[in-house]
């Protein structure tokens, strides 16, 4: 499955980026984000990992690209499910331009037969998502 919105955010690009990157901020934006933690190499280094614990459940993450202020992408995994975010910022006359994508594979069939039906529901939890983090940042 794969999904993406888009925002245009009235901050710069270096304060956009710091609010997807830096883990207490993620928290501000990522419903149900409990605790992270670093747990190889250093936080945000590309390759370096950490665990999510979202809504009580443990997903194992990697940093993918940290281009600052440009490109930050991350793998979060669980048994049943791996999930791909990228966010690409781009500059604008008024701020910046958030893409955010989405790609989710599921390793459980059951699951994948449901893929087409819950895209629209991954696009409008991202939908609130870059709403957050356009808060966030239009407020700093």
């Amino acid at each position: 499955m794969y999904a993406s919105v888009k925002i245009d955010i009235a901050a710069p690009l270096a304060t956009v980026f710091a609010v997807l990157r830096d883990p207490q901020k993620r928290k501000g934006w990522m419903a149900g984000l409990m605790e992270t933690r670093q747990t190889s190499g250093k936080e945000g280094a590309v390759n370096s990992t950490f665990v999510d614990i979202v809504s009580g459940r443990e997903f194992n993450g990697t940093i993918l690209a940290n281009s600052f202020p440009t490109h930050f992408s991350i793998q979060m995994e669980n048994p049943q499910i791996t999930v791909i975010y990228d966010w690409e910022l781009t500059p604008q006359p008024s701020g910046t331009r958030l893409v955010f994508s989405n790609k989710t594979k599921t390793r459980k069939f059951v699951l994948r037969l449901f893929a087409p039906f819950t895209t629209s529901a991954i696009r409008r939890i991202m939908k609130r998502q870059a709403k957050r983090i356009k808060l966030l940042a239009e407020s700093r």
